[in-house]
């Protein structure tokens, strides 16, 4: 999170999420059941992601890992998310922006972003996969740039800041 931050507040890079269309189906329901902005925000992003919140007797962790991977990957395709990921990020490239993506989980949108961006890895000391969610599914995987969340935030983010404004190698 502070890793994207960083690029978005102060180098204008714009977020694409291959999570979006879970996210937004998430919050049309949470929507529809009453819960407020700041609610949803929690479950997104905060304190609440683990946690059913009436009337939903869900948690979104549990509607994101059942609708994006019980779901879409295995029952329609386990290209869903990465097409529609690729439309959008094609379509913001094709305005000039520089995009960002903290949310890459699985080896098909590993395996496809090197074609299209550079891939910089932010790695947990611990990295140990938990069966129970899909962050560490990627544990070992190579990148143009690695950055290991070892030390004081503002340590990272100056780490941030130095790659952001540092020349970087051409692709291959």
């Amino acid at each position: 999170m502070l890793f994207r931050s960083v690029l978005v507040k102060h180098y204008g890079y714009t977020r694409i999420q291959f999570s979006a269309p879970i996210r937004a189906a998430y919050t049309g329901l949470a929507e529809a059941v009453g819960h407020v902005p700041d609610t949803i925000h929690r479950c997104l992003e905060g304190d609440l992601k683990e946690t059913p919140v009436h009337p939903l007797p869900f948690s979104y962790r549990q509607f994101a890992v059942g609708v994006g991977t019980h779901w879409a990957r295995r029952t329609v395709s386990d290209k869903t998310w990465v097409d529609i990921w690729c439309e959008t990020v094609n379509a913001a490239l094709r305005e000039g922006k520089r995009i960002v993506a903290d949310d890459l989980r699985f080896s098909n949108e590993a395996a496809l972003v090197p074609y299209m961006m550079t891939v910089v890895r932010l790695s947990m000391m611990d990295e140990s996969p938990d069966p129970t969610k899909v962050e560490g599914l990627l544990a070992g995987y190579e990148a143009d740039w690695m950055f290991t969340n070892d030390e004081t935030p503002s340590h990272l983010r100056l780490k941030v800041h130095e790659w952001a404004q540092s020349p970087k190698p051409p692709r291959l």
